[in-house]
Order: C-alpha cells, then sequence, then structure tokens
C-alpha cells in the first residue's frame, strides 16, 4: 500500500509544477477536486444521517415500544382481576342492596357533609350477611400477594359506597370523573398520584348483574406502582439507558436516571413545545406504528406511546454512547470534511506557481482521490440498505485510506452484532440471548428455578408407517409449529426437538 499524507502528495504535486504556472487551468482544476469533494461530503452527510434514523433509532424506537408492551401487559393483569371482581355475584348484591335501602332512606338527595351525618363506617349499612361476605371477598383480593392491591371501593349507581377495604373521605362519587366512566360502561382511570407514600393508579369498571346483564354498581381499585418501576429500573440497567414516563399533562411519572424518589417528578419544562420528545410521544399513536425517534441536545430519544394510560415512554441515551458502534466512520468522516479548506489553500498557491502540465496532474490527483471516495459512498449506501456485507478496497494508508478501513471496521462490528444475535436466537430464550449480549450474565451462570416439559406423539411410529414420507414430514412440521405456538404465550421456549418429541423450558 502507498504511505504519506494527502495532503503532501498534492503540495509535492503543485511544486513539481511550478514551474509553468497557469492561473485558470489550476482555478479550474481546484474547482474540480473542490466539487467533487463537497459532493461526496453532501452524499457522507446523507449516509450519516440515514444510519443514525436506521440503526440507532431503530433500537431506540424498539426499545421505547418493548417498554410501552411491558407497562401494558401489567394493566392488563390489572384489569383482568378487575373485571373478574366487577362480574362477582355477591359485588353485584351488596351494589343493588346499597341502592334500595339508600333510596328508602332518602338519601340519594343529600349532600356530601348531610351523607357524613347518617352513614357510620362510611359506607350505606348493608345487611348483616351480605356485607360480611362482600367486605370478605374484596379483602380476600386486596390480600392476594400477587396483585399489587392499595383499595377496593365498590358502589351502586347512586355513587355512594356500598363495600370498602379501609375509610375513604368521599361517601357520593358521582362527581368524579372516573366513576362517570365506568358508571357509563367506560374504563374509569385515575392517573398517578401518591397514596400516604405510595404511587399508585386507579382504575374503574362497572359492577355486572351476571344474571341479568345490566350495570348494577362501580368498582375501583388503586394499584401499586412499585412493582412496575422495579421492572422498569431493571429494564433501563439491561437497556443501559435512561427511561422516562411521561402523561398527557407532561407531568414525569418516572425517571429511572434519578437514583431516588423517582415517581411523580413534576413537569416537563419544554412541554409546550412540539419538538419536545415527551410532547410527540403523548400525541403519537399506541403501538408500533406510533414510535418515534429525535436527537434533543446531547441525547437521541427513542419514544412510544401506551394505550391504557396514554402515557408517553422515553428511551434515551447520550449520542455519543448511542454513536459508539460508529464512531470510527464518523471522525474520520468529520476530518474528512475539513479537506475542502486545504485544498482551497493550495488552490490559492497555484494561482501564484502553476505549471503548465496542472490540468492533467489535477485531473490525475481527481481521480486518485474520487474513486475510492465514490467506491466508499456506494458501499455506505449498500450499508443503509440493510446490506452488511458491504467492504471497500484499501489501496492507500491516508487518510482516504483511513476512512476506508473505519468504514470497514464499522460493517465488522455491525456484522458481528447480527450473527451474536442469531447464534443466540437459535439456542437461548430471547430473554436469555438479550442478557447475554448485555453482558448481564456471569461465567458461572445462575441457578433457576424451571420447569422442563418433554412431549411426544404417542403412536408416533406406527402412525407414519401407513404415511408417505412427505405426509409423515408434513404432519411433523404442522404438529411442531402448533406446539411452539402454544407454548410461547406462558413464557417457555423450545430446547431442543427429538424426532416427534420436544423438549420446552418454562422460567
Amino acid at each position: 500500500m502507498k504511505s504519506g499524507s494527502l495532503r503532501a502528495k498534492i503540495a509535492f504535486l503543485f511544486l513539481i509544477l511550478s514551474l509553468g504556472p497557469l492561473v485558470l487551468v489550476a482555478l479550474l482544476g481546484g474547482f474540480v477536486i473542490v466539487g467533487q469533494l463537497n459532493s461526496f461530503s453532501d452524499r457522507l452527510e446523507k449516509t450519516d444521517l440515514a444510519l443514525h434514523t436506521d440503526v440507532v433509532g431503530r433500537n431506540l424506537r424498539s426499545d421505547a415500544f418493548d417498554t410501552a408492551t411491558e407497562i401494558e401487559n401489567i394493566f392488563s393483569r390489572w384489569k383482568s382481576d378487575l373485571r373478574n371482581w366487577s362480574e362477582e355475584d355477591v359485588l353485584a348484591q351488596a351494589a343493588q342492596a346499597e341502592d334500595r335501602i339508600a333510596a328508602k332512606k332518602g338519601w340519594n338527595s343529600l349532600s356530601e357533609s348531610q351523607l357524613k351525618s347518617r352513614v357510620k363506617h362510611f359506607t350505606v349499612p348493608l345487611p348483616a350477611h351480605l356485607s360480611e361476605q362482600a367486605s370478605s371477598y374484596v379483602f380476600r383480593q386486596a390480600e392476594r400477594p400477587d396483585a399489587s392491591v392499595v383499595e377496593i371501593l365498590v358502589t351502586g349507581l347512586n355513587g355512594l359506597n356500598a363495600v370498602l377495604t379501609r375509610p375513604v373521605p368521599v361517601i357520593d362519587h358521582r362527581t368524579e370523573a372516573w366513576w362517570q366512566s365506568a358508571s357509563s360502561l367506560k374504563e374509569g382511570f385515575q392517573d398517578v398520584f401518591r397514596d400516604n407514600g405510595i404511587p399508585v393508579v386507579g382504575l374503574a369498571l362497572p359492577v355486572i348483574n351476571t344474571t341479568s346483564g345490566e350495570a348494577v354498581g362501580v368498582i375501583r381499585a388503586f394499584f401499586s406502582l412499585e412493582t412496575l418501576t422495579r421492572a422498569l429500573e431493571q429494564k433501563a440497567s439491561v437497556l443501559n439507558a435512561a427511561i422516562r414516563v411521561v402523561n398527557s399533562s407532561g407531568q414525569v411519572l418516572f425517571d429511572s436516571s434519578v437514583q431516588t424518589d423517582n415517581v411523580l417528578l413534576g413537569a416537563e419544562s419544554t412541554w409546550s413545545e412540539p419538538h419536545d420528545a415527551g410532547f410527540q410521544a403523548v400525541h403519537a399513536e399506541p403501538g408500533l406504528a406510533g414510535t418515534g425517534f429525535v436527537k434533543q441536545g446531547d441525547f437521541l430519544v427513542g419514544y412510544a406511546r401506551t394505550d391504557s394510560a396514554d402515557w408517553g415512554i422515553l428511551v434515551s441515551q447520550p449520542e455519543r454512547q448511542a454513536m459508539q458502534v460508529l464512531s470510527g466512520l464518523m471522525k474520520t468522516a468529520q476530518d474528512f470534511r475539513s479537506l475542502p479548506w486545504y485544498l482551497a489553500l493550495l488552490t490559492g498557491l497555484v494561482f501564484i506557481v502553476v505549471g503548465v502540465f496542472a490540468v492533467l496532474a489535477t485531473l490525475l490527483i481527481s481521480q486518485s482521490i474520487t474513486r475510492p471516495l465514490i467506491e466508499l459512498s456506494r458501499e455506505a449506501q449498500r450499508v443503509q440498505a440493510g446490506d452488511l456485507s458491504a467492504r471497500v478496497m484499501i489501496s492507500s494508508n491516508d487518510e482516504v485510506g483511513l476512512l476506508g478501513q473505519a468504514f470497514n471496521t464499522m460493517t465488522a462490528g455491525l456484522r458481528e452484532r447480527e450473527r451474536e444475535r442469531d447464534v443466540f436466537g437459535r439456542v437461548v430464550s430471547p430473554a436469555v440471548r438479550e442478557k447475554l449480549l448485555a453482558g448481564q450474565l456471569a461465567l458461572g451462570g445462575e441457578t433457576r428455578r424451571v420447569t422442563v416439559l418433554f412431549s411426544d406423539i404417542r403412536g408416533f411410529s406406527t402412525m407414519v408407517e401407513t404415511m408417505t414420507p412427505q405426509q409423515a414430514v408434513g404432519f411433523l412440521n404442522e404438529y411442531l409449529s402448533l406446539m411452539a405456538e402454544a407454548v410461547q404465550p406462558w413464557g417457555g421456549f423450545i430446547n431442543n426437538f427429538i424426532g416427534d418429541a420436544i423438549v420446552v423450558i418454562f422460567g
């Protein structure tokens, strides 16, 4: 390979040609070189932007979407519990009994202060046996260790308390937004607030009489967010990124970058500006189609929106950290963009000392510079299109050669990353694969309690004796596909295929 600085080569050639100065020819030659370098620089900037969006942006958008999906899964479990409670017969009976008793006593038209002077224990008094059964049911649900329940409240269609797990300051809830939504057969929602120091969120549904199918009351539950915040902190640690959650009012509900007390941190200072990532997140569509990616200060931010709570999810990394895989190419590209200034200086010298053969020399120099750069631009566009096998030939050891070396190093790193994901994806579960790639697993492994399932087709050998080879293979493929679909929703992954048998690991 040829060695030496590109600037030294150009200066040496111009010195040799100084015996025959032709200012006009030198000027034209300089314009050719600078024009071609500027053209390549523009293409390199476009490629750099595409790499920001396609490589880094796609990763951050995916991380934000995955985080939003985890939050949706937690809300789905809470809603499922609440829906089961809302269809419990004893709660429907309690809500209907409360309506009848309050109407008989004329309490439906009383003010809150009048109700408090007449109602003891914050609820309309129910028959003893019904009150005991309903209270026993809601207390059992609230005390389940996996429920994360802080409070359960049941009202009749008049909005007055029928069943409680603890005293509440309000007896009549008819004016509250969550109650109005639930009584209208919609989902009621109370955004995050602190309840005795614990961050909670409120969900409400209509109580259904399963016999008539009609709504007879409203049930509301407060769910603790401690499980959710722990999951978000672990997610941020795995991603090596900061996770923030904001609501539709711009309030920061969670920020993993805050070491202590990272819930309910106040409003975003730039919330009213449309370019703010949080603003864009809560106004995006839920799901993968609504994800986005922006550069905000020194940070790159991917965002998504949850459907249940209309929260914006932001996953951010410092630009230097996020672009580490492309740092070699970016640094060399920045150095290369300064070359037109050096060439402009040399062109100024050509105005004084340029030889008669300057045109030919300039054209030769132009080709020696632009040919590898055009090749590099072409290969960079292949990378932009998703082809990571792109590689450039290194024919010199100057700045252009360094740029090519940096490009080859970058594509090799990207190929290795994709290979690791593919290899790990074949032999381990997605969760284990991501921990391996993130360096979260110790060399000695971890001790886990898992469930192993061995399953095969009874009488398979006898069965296939009556089949053609094509029928046997088709039958086996259909069976294994159905088994794979059956175990995935329960957190299992198929560790091994042994003929018609499979080995599945859960946990």
